[in-house]
């Protein structure tokens, strides 16, 4: 499973992420969930879809 992508260091795993950021795998993927849904809650007040996003 990938979870985030670094154009210079392509992808990385969320174990990868959390070593780095001396945070537990668990705790990585905690963080990005609640990301996701602050990002969704955020498009959904813009009244923008997130199909019309385009993927960078």
């Amino acid at each position: 499973m990938t979870a985030k992508k670094y154009p210079s260091q392509g992808e990385l795993t969320l174990q990868e992420i959390g070593l780095m950021m001396n945070l537990t795998k668990e705790r990585v993927r905690q963080i990005e969930a609640k990301a996701i849904v602050r990002i969704r809650a955020k498009l959904r007040s813009l009244n923008i879809k997130e199909r019309d996003l385009i993927d960078l």
